[in-house]
């Protein structure tokens, strides 16, 4: 059926924009906030108060950004959620009786609704919830190891 190539044309044709646009706003995010962290170590006047405050404001868009796309993602994946049982109540609520043949497409259909990711950029990840909470959690990791690094080469 078209329908079960459908995910899998999304995937191949938007992986490659999917991974970069999320990597772009976690790496953005990351360096806006490393650019905080360089200047809390040196006194402040009115330029580096401006700087920290430039860096936050890009930071905050960047993980809005991030944000945003990942929930993209996970509203694709309810709807078709609600699609599968959609369908599953239209059947039994009408007692549609299928061919042996309309059946096993009936079947596979709902199992390719249950089963398969919507957008899943080149089976790395599911983009979701869980997604940016993910990317978000990698990049305040990586952002604590430049910290430290910073710590100890200023000692």
């Amino acid at each position: 059926m078209k329908l079960h190539n459908l995910g899998k044309e999304l995937n191949s044709v938007f992986a490659s924009a999917i991974l970069m646009e999320i990597s772009y706003y976690l790496i953005g995010s990351i360096v806006s906030l490393y650019g905080i962290s360089g200047i809390m170590f040196y006194q402040v006047n009115i330029f580096r108060f401006s700087f920290c405050l430039l860096c936050l404001f890009s930071s905050a868009q960047h993980i809005l950004h991030l944000y945003f796309t990942c929930k993209c993602g996970q509203d694709l994946e309810d709807q078709r959620q609600r699609s599968r049982l959609a369908l599953k109540r239209f059947y039994r609520r009408h007692g549609i009786e299928l061919s042996r043949d309309d059946g096993r497409d009936y079947d596979d259909l709902l199992d390719h609704l249950q089963e398969s990711k919507i957008i899943a950029p080149y089976s790395l990840f599911s983009l979701g919830h869980s997604c940016f909470v993910e990317a978000l959690a990698t990049g305040i990791t990586y952002l604590i190891v430049l910290m430290q690094f910073k710590v100890s080469e200023s000692a």
